[in-house]
């Protein structure tokens, strides 16, 4: 058999669990949108980019799975379906990657004023203070931008997920909801510790 069309075990195993990979991308997803629903705005910075942290968690697990059935399946209809949302995946990490990097700069400024008034010239402090209000109005802004591609996001999940699940083999559709079920109730456990 000539090396490219053999198959190795790697390839085998990743298209046994796609059903499982389908499962926690729909999990990680669903805890998101429940997560983000709630409202990530608080009035704390810090606040705010630990719940930033939380989502990036788990859009890069929804991604990470949703890269690898793309990967097996990239010639047949179940890799099409995966484009568009590895596109909103990666955008929502971009969005959120930007939403951490403006509520950190701001917590920062806040909780080391002090030692950042005795380093600095007065201009410079003011400045660097002035900054906070500034990117806390970006933030905002992103933190719309990214409520409003999660909600797209969420209706091309749910789209490429039906269409998968319509082909699974019965076993398929069994482990998919055994699989569904566990990582629902890991992402729900990880986001109550998150608050």
């Amino acid at each position: 058999m000539p090396l490219k069309t053999q198959r190795i075990h790697v390839q085998t195993l990743v298209e046994m669990n796609h059903c499982v990979g389908i499962a926690r991308r729909d999990a990680a997803y669903q805890c998101l949108v429940s997560f983000a629903l709630k409202g990530l705005w608080q009035q704390s910075s810090q606040k705010r980019a630990h719940a930033y942290e939380f989502c990036l968690m788990l859009i890069q697990d929804a991604l990470t799975t949703t890269e690898k059935a793309s990967h097996m399946c990239r010639e047949s209809k179940l890799g099409l379906w995966n484009k568009p949302v590895l596109h909103f995946l990666r955008l929502l990490l971009k969005l959120i990657q930007t939403l951490v990097a403006l509520a950190s700069h701001a917590s920062v400024v806040k909780e080391e004023a002090e030692v950042l008034a005795d380093h600095l010239d007065q201009d410079t402090y003011a400045m660097l203070s002035s900054t906070c209000h500034d990117f806390e109005s970006n933030e905002q802004i992103v933190l719309q931008a990214f409520m409003r591609t999660l909600a797209v996001g969420q209706a091309l999940i749910k789209g490429s997920s039906e269409k998968s699940q319509a082909i699974f083999s019965p076993d398929e559709a069994r482990r998919y909801q055994l699989a569904f079920a566990e990582y629902t109730s890991h992402y729900t456990t990880a986001q109550n510790e998150a608050g």
